[in-house]
């Protein structure tokens, strides 16, 4: 199970943030985020959904570049079936992520 210090330590990756820039964009000192990223204190749960959200843009953004990459060959009629395929399973993931008590 991943814990807060993974989260915020995985989204200042994906942004490419310090601590102090980290800070400014959660509107929070740089010692708190400090104590997130390390650990000694667990952040609230709004904080902890904007870096889910950082997280998860990543996420949909390299299953986009992957989509893009692998229909970039085809012809019309393939490229529209592997789009179907593909967002059905996104639908499938999403239905799932719903019945585990997701939103």
């Amino acid at each position: 199970m991943i814990n807060s210090k993974e989260i915020i330590n995985k989204a200042m990756s994906v942004k490419g943030f310090n601590q102090q820039q980290m800070s400014n964009y959660l509107d929070k000192n740089q010692a708190t985020v400090s104590r997130y990223c390390s650990g000694d204190t667990v952040p609230p749960l709004d904080i902890i959904m904007r870096l889910m959200h950082i997280i998860e843009n990543e996420k949909v953004a390299d299953s986009a570049a992957r989509i893009a990459e692998k229909i970039k060959s085809l012809d019309e009629t393939q490229a529209n079936k592997e789009l179907i395929k593909s967002f059905d399973a996104l639908l499938g993931t999403h239905i799932n992520f719903q019945k585990a008590g997701g939103k």
